[in-house]
């Protein structure tokens, strides 16, 4: 059983195949979301169902994920290690018309801990400062266009 650590609701003024395209190509995360340095996934390219990888974060630190669950266009899971902890990170994508509800939460296996806590309040912070920049990039018309 997994208790619920995060979440996020949030919508984006652009299309759900568009939001999944930039979602799954994880190699961009950077450039909306400030604590990744870097995300190496294999196989290279889009998310899929065998993905695993690691998040580089800034100034300093790292964490391996692999994906757990995968529905193509509309959701991915994946589970990874933080403080110990196993964590898992959710993504839904929920067409509404020319914009995307996107649902974000973040669970603990097993009960809530203190450390999940702990975890959750520093990470809620991080998402919070990627969201918007999320919602920007996606909402500006493409480089060259």
């Amino acid at each position: 059983m997994a208790t619920e650590l995060l979440r996020r609701d949030f919508s984006v003024n652009a299309p759900i195949d568009e939001a999944w395209r930039l979602l799954a190509d994880v190699s961009t995360w950077p450039e909306w979301a400030p604590h990744i340095r870097r995300l190496d996934v294999s196989p290279p390219g889009e998310i899929g169902p065998t993905s695993s990888g690691t998040l580089h974060f800034r100034p300093a630190g790292r964490s391996q994920f692999r994906v757990s669950a995968y529905a193509a266009g509309t959701s991915w899971e994946w589970i990874g290690p933080v403080l110990g902890l196993s964590i898992r990170y959710d993504h839904r994508f929920t067409s509404n018309g020319a914009r995307t509800q996107l649902t974000w939460t973040v669970a603990e296996d097993g009960d809530r801990s203190a450390r999940g806590r702990l975890f959750a309040s520093f990470y809620g912070r991080l998402v919070d400062r990627a969201i918007p920049r999320l919602q920007a990039r996606l909402e500006s018309p493409p480089e060259g266009g």
